[in-house]
């Protein structure tokens, strides 16, 4: 504790008499140290906080602390002692101590409060005692806190302004009769007995402890304060100050935090349910944009096949045909050199047909074959990334068929990965997608680039277009879940917010944007040429 925290009004109203307050816990260590103290006795409070008390004492004295804590251990008072303390000089000054218990809420002795009046001065002169009176009289008149003194038996004798602001009665209204005239049940009926009983036994219930109680205003309203009651007087004429803070905004701040805290548990325990139901929803809606892809690959995989098989069957069709032809001419010997080279020639251009539109077919099968393993697969493998670029494009072939673009690749056919293949082939195609919707009106001609290039073992993929381009505003929001400008045309919201996921969890890379409006836009993706080992709980698809 420093020696500005210690200033609360009681070592105010000591400092304004002229003596000197010094705080010490069980083991006497010094806690506090006014103002008057240095003064009296030369230490500043950072020479002297933390240093034991006994450092003040001359060797005739050095017990007089221990001893005084004991006598408060045992619950005893002690008097005002006329004795000495060792200056920081070294010389002797005479002091009068004195010392009370410093308890905790729950009446524990915690150390001691002691007070030094320097004795080095005149006596006492009537002058000074008025004075001093005056001045006394002064503080009490113009603190924030109820004061009020009552008789051993209980009976008002003092009432400050701030006691007549705080109860809404005049001193002469109270003065002369009994305290408990300013307390509610059960307080009013108990209080005397309670004051007999301390007076017979010596037990305090508050009395140099202080707690929060309620009081009773003069219209008979109820409402808390903080009470301190110090004794005063002999124990043959005890008397008693009452200090009161009235703390009814500290209460009602009390249950409006309690209130506020309560209201936002139930706000956090709503927005929990809340994101716990938006988590499901959205993982849902992931799998059904991966189900939607796998639906544009299978629609691919049966438009594309289509035509290379159309053609082998009609050619292998008219084969047969012209081979039947064939060999009933031979069969009757009318067959001629002429017709014999016509067939020939069919047979080749037939065979020609059935040869590059079966390889067609077979190459076709093998890249959506490919591309389907690796978007179903959540296992690593080693690829060269030129060659898958140009699979994964030809299998999303039927969702650009009808556009005016033009879709290059730009890639080093030097570049190998060895990563996650399905979870790449969902980026590549989630960014490609996202241009062709959003970068171009439906028959706007246009370019999208594939641009990829290595760099000290890492690879960047940017996917370019030069359309209409992305405005500042929704370019900040770009990668949040559930954020579209094509809702009303089935947007989920969720492609760049699954793309970002993927990744920098899946593929361990990063992802940014880069566009304004009418200048296009450039989404550049960075990955480690390889990924040693899988991110635990991550779904690559």
């Amino acid at each position: 504790m420093t020696e500005p925290e210690s200033r609360d009004g009681a070592a105010l109203i000591l400092d304004q008499l002229g003596i000197g307050r010094v705080d010490v816990d069980l083991d006497g260590q010094i806690l506090s140290w006014t103002s008057v103290c240095q003064y009296m006795l030369g230490y500043t409070p950072g020479e002297i906080i933390g240093n034991n008390y006994e450092v003040l004492l001359p060797q005739p004295y050095r017990d007089e602390l221990r001893r005084a804590l004991g006598k408060l251990r045992q619950g005893r008072r002690l008097p005002v002692l006329e004795t000495e303390r060792l200056h920081k000089d070294g010389s002797l000054i005479p002091v009068g101590f004195s010392i009370e218990a410093r308890r905790g809420a729950d009446g524990q002795l915690l150390g001691a409060y002691t007070s030094l009046a320097d004795f080095r001065g005149e006596p006492l002169s009537p002058r000074r005692l008025r004075r001093t009176t005056a001045q006394i009289k002064a503080i009490v008149d113009t603190v924030i806190d109820g004061i009020i003194t009552i008789t051993g038996n209980g009976i008002i004798d003092a009432f400050n302004p701030a006691a007549e602001r705080i109860f809404g009665y005049r001193a002469d209204e109270v003065i002369g009769r009994n305290v408990n005239m300013l307390m509610p049940e059960p307080y009013h009926a108990e209080h005397d007995t309670y004051l007999d009983n301390y007076q017979r036994s010596g037990v305090r219930r508050i009395i140099g402890i202080g707690r929060e109680v309620t009081a009773r205003r003069k219209d008979g309203s109820v409402f808390p304060i903080d009470l301190s009651v110090a004794e005063m007087g002999t124990p043959e004429s005890r008397a008693f100050v009452g200090v009161i803070r009235d703390i009814t905004a500290r209460k009602e701040a009390e249950r409006a935090l309690l209130s506020l805290n309560d209201q936002l548990s139930t706000k956090v325990a709503e927005l929990a349910a809340a994101l716990d139901q938006l988590q499901q929803a959205q993982e849902h809606l992931v799998q059904t944009e991966k189900l939607a892809s796998l639906g544009t690959l299978v629609a691919g995989v049966a438009h594309e096949i289509n035509t290379p098989v159309g053609i082998c069957v009609t050619a292998a069709s008219f084969l047969h045909d012209d081979t039947a032809a064939f060999d009933a001419l031979a069969r009757s010997g009318a067959l001629t050199r002429s017709q014999l080279t016509d067939y020939t020639a069919r047979a080749r251009q037939a065979a020609a047909l059935l040869l590059s539109n079966s390889q067609r077919a077979s190459e076709l099968i093998r890249s959506f074959k490919q591309v389907a393993v690796d978007r179903s697969s959540g296992e690593i493998r080693h690829f060269q990334l030129s060659e898958f670029l140009h699979d994964l494009l030809l299998s999303l072939q039927p969702a650009l068929r009808g556009r005016a673009l033009s879709i290059d690749i730009d890639c080093d056919t030097g570049i190998m990965l060895r990563t996650y293949p399905g979870a790449l082939a969902q980026v590549i195609t989630n960014l490609l997608m996202n241009a062709v919707t959003h970068a171009f009106l439906p028959q706007a001609p246009g370019t999208v680039r594939i641009e990829a290039v290595a760099d000290a073992g890492m690879v960047r993929i940017d996917v370019v277009d030069d359309g209409i381009g992305i405005s500042a505003d929704n370019l900040r929001h770009i990668f949040d879940p559930f954020f579209t400008t094509a809702r009303g045309r089935g947007g989920t919201g969720l492609g760049l917010h699954v793309t970002y996921n993927l990744v920098t969890q899946a593929l361990g890379g990063s992802i940014s944007a880069h566009s304004s409006p009418d200048r296009g836009a450039r989404f550049a993706v960075r990955i480690p040429a390889e990924v040693v080992l899988p991110v635990h709980g991550i779904d690559p698809h």
